[in-house]
C-alpha cells in the first residue's frame, strides 16, 4: 500500500509529465482563443503571425520551455518564489502561448491547487502569511523538479537564454 507521500509524488510527476507533453498544444489553443476574442485588425494580424510561428517553428517553443524548466528551480532557490514567478510573468507579458507564461501557469495551477487556495500564485503569496509562502515555495520546488526531469528527458535545449 503506497504511503500518502508516494501518492503526492506520483501526482506531481503525472502533472509535470502532462505539462511538458502538452505545452505546445496549449500554446496553440490559447493563441487561437486570443485570436477569436481579438477585435482590432492589427491585433488579429499579430495573433495570426504568432499562430503561424507556433505552427512552423514549434521547436523553438519546446526548446525555450525546456530551457526555462531547467533554470527556474535554481532561480527559485536563489531569488525566492515570488521573484522567480514575477520574472516568468514579466517575460511572458501575459501572452498565454509564451513559454514563460506557460511555465508560470503550470506552476501556479499546481501550487495553488495543493494549497487549496484560489486565484493566481502571485496573488496568493502576496496576501498570505509567511508560512503559506514557505509551503508554496516547497511545493513549487518539488513540482519543478519533476518538470525539470521530464524536460531534460523529452525537450531539446535552447541555444539562447530565456
Amino acid at each position: 500500500m503506497p504511503s500518502h507521500q508516494q501518492t503526492l509524488e506520483q501526482r506531481r510527476a503525472a502533472e509535470a509529465w502532462r505539462c511538458v507533453t502538452v505545452a505546445l498544444d496549449q500554446a496553440k489553443q490559447k493563441a487561437n482563443e486570443a485570436l477569436q476574442k481579438a477585435q482590432k485588425p492589427e491585433e488579429r494580424s499579430r495573433l495570426e503571425q504568432e499562430i503561424r510561428r507556433l505552427n512552423t517553428d514549434s521547436g523553438k517553443l519546446w526548446a525555450s520551455y525546456g530551457s526555462l524548466a531547467r533554470k527556474v528551480p535554481a532561480l527559485v532557490t536563489s531569488a525566492g518564489l515570488g521573484q522567480a514567478m514575477a520574472f516568468l510573468r514579466a517575460k511572458g507579458q501575459s501572452k498565454a502561448w509564451d513559454p514563460h507564461e506557460l511555465l508560470y501557469s503550470h506552476v501556479s495551477d499546481w501550487v495553488v491547487g495543493q494549497l487549496k487556495e484560489t486565484g493566481e500564485l502571485l496573488d496568493v503569496i502576496q496576501h498570505r502569511s509567511s508560512e503559506v509562502y514557505r509551503q508554496a515555495t516547497s511545493e513549487a520546488l518539488a513540482f519543478l523538479l519533476w518538470v525539470k526531469r521530464f524536460a531534460e528527458a523529452r525537450l531539446p535545449e535552447a541555444t539562447e537564454g530565456p
